[in-house]
């Protein structure tokens, strides 16, 4: 079962989404109700909800403030912004800065099953993690948090979404690249590998990742790059519901 969140401080929108969601997906989800962002957080992390349909403008905590406070504890956790048309680029930015979608009020059905039919197929993917081990120590890792791998002094950093630090493991470059995924992770440069979801654009000689690093691709690996970086993405869309 589904631990399902429904945060938003007007009462009949939370009792219509609950509505909603218990006659179409009772068999599948256990539910909580929030009334603000603050109790909407501490629920989340306490109760462990692995689902969140939250209200952007609430008292006192904003639902992207609570968004912030549940991801830092539970990273896991998807969280979806319900907002109002006017606020639509507001949910929108938000949606890019972490492990979040959003609906438009008011939620139609087919809305919130697309959501649900897009939330169950990533659950029940098998989950690939990256497993490095040494002399002293071993690193369990899903491959989806790595934004890229950077050859480091006697290891590797490993960047993940949602930390300001890499990650350091005493491990080569080389065995790290070999027990990455080869259809998610690209190598970009000799010390650099990157998850093909971390680039923004593709232009010419220049490649553009999302933290704001721009790689230089040599002549003689831009067909190569450029083709596993389409084929990738292609794939993604097939993926869309």
């Amino acid at each position: 079962m589904i631990r399902l969140l429904i945060a938003d401080d007007e009462r009949l929108e939370r009792e219509a989404l609950v509505e909603m969601v218990s006659r179409r997906f009772e068999h599948e989800v256990v539910l909580e109700t929030a009334e603000n962002g603050r109790k909407a957080a501490d629920t989340a992390i306490l109760w462990g909800a692995d689902l969140i349909l939250m209200d952007i403008e609430m008292p006192g905590m904003s639902g992207l403030d609570a968004a912030r406070a549940v991801l830092a504890q539970r990273p896991s956790c998807r969280v979806v912004f319900v907002t109002a048309y006017s606020l639509f680029q507001y949910a929108h930015e938000a949606v890019h800065l972490g492990a979040c979608d959003y609906l438009l009020k008011p939620v139609e059905a087919k809305g919130l099953r697309v959501l649900f039919e897009r939330y169950f197929s990533r659950v029940r993917r098998p989950v690939k993690m990256l497993c490095l081990e040494n002399a002293k120590d071993s690193l369990h890792l899903p491959m989806q948090r790595i934004n890229k791998v950077q050859s480091a002094n006697r290891g590797v950093d490993i960047y993940l979404e949602q930390e300001t630090q890499p990650l350091f493991f005493a491990a080569t470059f080389a065995s790290t690249e070999e027990k990455l995924d080869p259809w998610q992770f690209l190598r970009l440069s000799r010390g650099l590998i990157v998850n093909m979801a971390f680039i923004l654009s593709l232009d010419g000689d220049t490649c553009r990742l999302k933290d704001g690093t721009e790689v230089l691709i040599s002549r003689r690996e831009k067909a190569e790059v450029r083709r596993r970086y389409n084929d990738f993405m292609f794939h993604k869309l097939e993926e869309r519901p």
